[in-house]
């Protein structure tokens, strides 16, 4: 291919001469060098990738991608000038894959909590229902028994060096869908700008991910690229950033709600606490009662719009109720050990998805039980919201532990410092190392108490300044639970 089939003509600036030069390779590595091979120099995010134009200029690329030509000396190398650097590197990405678009279906799945629930319904009731399904989400790329990345793998959209390959080999292997969470981070940075999405889903928006974004109102543009270049849209109604995409895309949008009279609702809710939940689902066109054997009245949401983008793929409702019903747990998201004491591991690392799990086990423990919780906040991420969680923290859980979780390359004890500046009441307690914090909360409990860990969920690693480290929170709950039988 050359470089003008790789790249889509509106994608460069000016009247440019592109030159015709076979290309077999594309990256954003300079250190991967060869004749036949277009670099791209993506505009950092954190720094300043002009300043590794010398190292660019090392390499015997075929031509050279970049926003800024002026920014680079003469040279013997071709230097074309896009609007979007990154954007065309997702195209080139795509391009030089060889992806054939129109055999594969793609769901994708943005919003600040519920994506990996929401994505993995879709996923389980699909493939329930025989379809061959490729995954891509938070910590997770599969098809089928492949699993593509190691135990270490953190992102929730991958890089196009990485998605682009991966779709090409899902499909070579058979798949006919591909669900996907699409993160503002990957929206914003336009990873994900070849793929046209038969179905987007919104599943709200809450306070996250500001130290990227600034503002709530840019996050929120971010999400809504998903859902202004798909074809179907399914909104949660109920959220009011969710309302105003909906009104603005209503053409195509199916709006599900609980609380507010939506396209598709939800009534008589019944919670079974930790055994699940129970509703009937009221779509266009029938009426059906939906168990749900995962806790957690926010799973409504989650649900409803695996149910109807389901529906929108042709499985029809009774299907997609056994598909539901066959559901018993998924990684790190309520997911409950049920012991002497009840230990309950949870993704929630939001203020939002914080309390909503937190009023799930309130809802369903009894006055004698107390409620102990283990968490912490990541480091280089949103600061604001430390002390929020505090506050949360404190209004719902009996006791309180403040740990670490994913310090990442930031100091640990201002992570701490910043998360207990939120508390007004003297009910907490800190130990840095998590390990030892879990420990203690299993070990402490009294029979019949309930402890929560939140923040890491389904990940097996934890991230501090020396970078990845194994880090298994069932294996440290199963050591702790058995420590408290040998020590009764």
């Amino acid at each position: 291919m050359n470089i003008k089939q790789l790249i889509p003509e509106k994608e460069f600036t000016g009247n440019q001469n592109i030159p015709d030069i076979e290309i077999y390779n594309c990256t954003s590595n300079y250190k991967k060098r060869g004749k036949n091979t277009l670099l791209f120099l993506l505009p950092g995010v954190n720094f300043d990738t002009y300043e590794l134009i010398p190292f660019y200029l090392k390499s015997d690329a075929a031509a050279i991608i970049t926003e800024s030509k002026d920014k680079f000396p003469k040279t013997k190398i071709p230097i074309i000038e896009v609007k979007s650097a990154r954007r065309a590197y997702a195209f080139a990405m795509s391009k030089i894959s060889e992806i054939n678009y129109e055999k594969l279906t793609f769901i994708g799945v943005t919003g600040t909590n519920g994506k990996t629930t929401t994505a993995t319904m879709i996923r389980k009731i699909l493939e329930y229902n025989g379809k061959r399904v490729g995954f891509i989400g938070t910590g997770k790329i599969e098809f089928e028994d492949k699993k593509y990345m190691d135990a270490y793998y953190s992102m929730t959209s991958p890089d196009p060096d990485i998605l682009y390959p991966i779709i090409k080999d899902m499909q070579s292997h058979g798949c006919e869908i591909i669900v996907m969470e699409a993160s503002s981070h990957a929206l914003t940075l336009e990873k994900l700008a070849p793929i046209n999405y038969k179905i987007g889903i919104f599943t709200g928006l809450s306070h996250e991910h500001l130290e990227f974004h600034g503002s709530m109102e840019k996050y929120y543009l971010a999400k809504e690229k998903l859902i202004k270049n798909c074809e179907l849209a399914i909104i949660n109604f109920d959220d009011p950033w969710g309302k105003h995409l909906y009104e603005k895309y209503e053409s195509k949008a199916t709006g599900i709600g609980v609380v507010w009279r939506s396209d598709v609702s939800a009534t008589e809710v019944e919670n079974y606490g930790l055994c699940g939940i129970g509703y009937i689902y009221k779509g266009k066109n029938f009426i059906t009662r939906i168990k749900l054997p995962i806790p957690g009245l926010y799973n409504i949401y989650n649900s409803m719009l695996a149910f109807d983008a389901a529906y929108k793929l042709n499985i029809t409702p009774k299907d997609i109720k056994l598909a539901f019903e066959s559901i018993d747990h998924i990684d790190g998201r309520c997911e409950c050990i049920f012991d002497e004491i009840t230990v309950i591991i949870d993704y929630a690392h939001t203020p939002l998805a914080l309390e909503s799990v937190l009023k799930t086990i309130i809802a369903d423990k009894d006055y004698l039980q107390k409620l102990i919780l283990v968490f912490g906040c990541g480091g280089e991420r949103d600061p604001s919201k430390r002390p929020i969680m505090a506050k949360i923290a404190e209004k719902y859980a009996d006791k309180i532990i403040i740990t670490n979780d994913n310090p990442r390359r930031e100091d640990e004890g201002a992570i701490i410092d910043a998360i207990v500046s939120g508390f007004t009441q003297k009910k907490y307690a800190v130990i840095r190392d998590r390990a030892e914090a879990i420990t203690y909360a299993v070990k402490s409990a009294s029979i019949g108490d309930i402890v929560l860990i939140a923040g890491k969920g389904h990940e097996k690693y934890i991230i501090d300044k020396d970078g990845y480290h194994h880090f298994d929170e069932k294996e440290i709950i199963t050591d702790a639970l058995k420590l408290r039988k040998c020590e009764e």
